[in-house]
């Protein structure tokens, strides 16, 4: 599920946004004092279109204390749960792009992209013995021979566009109106490498569609000349369209377990960023800002072990819930520049 998207290519490109804005803009000229008088210099106008590529580094929140399974046969001695994830920081890539209307209101768009994925290796000397997620040794599938070759991993990925009508309050405030959606996908695998005796895996993955609109304020805190440091906060209210898919691959059994559901709920989302724009030119600003997001009403992976029936020996569809009251907490740093033309 990983994508192979990377933030790799952001740096040349923010590189040729230095390059571009620094050749078709002077430099920025403040008030001179010419003896009796002061000399202003209105800055150039640049055009209506505004262009920023950003380089981002996000960390996502640890999961909740959920048992998963038993690599020693449901004896309890060794739980693997939901906390020995630690997905941390990853790179991803932010774009966006805002067109002047008029002297108050302007229409922008931005993707934002980033994904993590922790995995580790472990043995099972009596088997693997799934959970009810209580820790009650309730058995979704257990394996009564030794597999060898066992590894599980969580990945997570993260797309989110926006379209947001802004209006231009005084030099200082700027609220938007807009439209979102987040789409946050989710996947817990083992996988097994005693293929005759053991599936080659087993996989809970979940996709939140988060479809709706928010409003956020864009204040400048601190203005002196070319350095501004700015805040922004947003809050959105969407519906969360959520897909949960469960699947056991076998290939010593004629036909794979498999089980799906979808659920719909209501989701909010809060998001808060602090961050500093240095003007270069007058075409061209560097920024750099720290961002917290906050969203809740998701189905996570790991929390969807607990939802699935008894599935041992079975081949076919397996009775699947889907638990999709899970909070998401994703914050971290932002680097970019943005040039207007």
């Amino acid at each position: 599920m990983k994508s192979h998207i990377t933030s790799a290519s952001f740096s040349s490109l923010v590189l040729g946004l230095l390059l571009i804005g620094s050749a078709s803009a002077g430099e920025p000229v403040y008030p001179v004092d010419a003896g009796k008088h002061v000399i202003v210099h209105e800055p150039l106008d640049c055009g209506p279109w505004t262009f920023s590529a950003n380089w981002v580094h996000l960390h996502v929140s640890e999961r909740d204390s959920i048992d998963l399974f038993d690599p020693l046969g449901g004896f309890g001695f060794g739980f693997v749960n939901a906390e020995d994830f630690d997905q941390g920081y990853d790179s991803g890539f932010e774009v966006a792009v805002e067109r002047r209307l008029n002297e108050s209101l302007s229409l922008g768009a931005s993707f934002l992209h980033s994904s993590w994925e922790d995995s580790f290796a472990h043995g099972g000397d009596l088997g693997v013995f799934f959970t009810n997620g209580g820790g009650s040794f309730f058995p979704l599938f257990f394996f009564p021979t030794p597999a060898t070759g066992e590894s599980t991993s969580l990945e997570s990925e993260l797309n989110d566009f926006q379209l947001n009508l802004k209006r231009r309050v005084n030099e200082r405030l700027v609220v938007d109106l807009g439209f979102r959606y987040i789409q946050f996908d989710d996947r817990f695998r083992s996988t097994f490498g005693d293929t005759l005796t053991f599936p080659n895996f087993i996989q809970w993955e979940t996709e939140n569609r988060l479809l709706g609109g928010q409003i956020a304020v864009h204040a400048v805190i601190f203005d002196k000349e070319r350095l501004r440091i700015t805040g922004d906060a947003s809050f959105g209210l969407f519906t969360n369209e959520t897909d949960n898919n469960f699947r056991a691959v076998d290939p010593s059994l004629p036909q794979d377990a498999f089980g799906s559901d979808s659920q719909n709920s209501v989701a909010t989302v809060f998001e808060l960023e602090l961050g500093a724009e240095y003007d270069l030119t007058d075409c061209l600003t560097l920024y750099g800002g720290y961002r917290v997001f906050w969203m809740n009403q998701l189905a996570l992976a790991p929390e969807q072990v607990a939802q699935t029936a008894n599935f041992t020996f079975v081949n076919g569809p397996v009775a699947l819930g889907t638990d999709n009251d899970s909070d998401l907490f994703v914050h971290g740093l932002i680097l970019g520049a943005k040039i207007k033309f």
